[in-house]
């Protein structure tokens, strides 16, 4: 899905649609989902917000320092200036607490470097594409315990 990203700076009339004919069955099943799904939030995400966005930051844990790292796949703010941190999956559903609880580590560190206020709502959304289905959870990032 990042590659979205890179298409529409290259060209600015990119349609995502464009690429069905590149793709397999199964890329073609998720880039239409991603397309439809909450009205084309994800492709304005994809476009205006931040993919495959590593980071690391340090956390305190029972008094030593321990390093967080990550990859965020899409985190970004919509036109309403709502912070959402997204999750691509391609597996089975039945993991949906973890991903959320990686989301909340993302938004966390999102605070700590600065990107998002500590005290702002954040969207967290899971999507599985291929299963047609995407999950969200608003959370206070002053919330997190890490």
């Amino acid at each position: 899905f990042e590659s979205i990203k890179y298409h529409a700076l290259k060209d600015p009339h990119f349609t995502p649609e464009s690429l069905l004919t590149e793709l397999n069955e199964k890329e073609q099943t998720a880039l239409k989902y991603l397309v439809k799904d909450q009205n084309g939030l994800w492709l304005k995400l994809i476009q205006d917000g931040f993919v495959e966005w590593g980071f690391a930051v340090l956390a305190e844990q029972n008094g030593s320092p321990r390093l967080i790292q990550g990859q965020i796949d899409l985190w970004g703010m919509d036109a309403k200036d709502q912070a959402w941190v997204v999750d691509y999956k391609t597996g089975s559903p039945e993991s949906l607490d973890k991903a959320m609880d990686h989301l909340k580590i993302y938004a966390w560190a999102l605070t700590k470097m600065k990107k998002i206020p500590t005290d702002q709502m954040v969207k967290l959304a899971v999507i599985y594409p291929l299963a047609g289905l995407t999950e969200i959870e608003t959370c206070r990032v002053s919330d997190i315990q890490i």
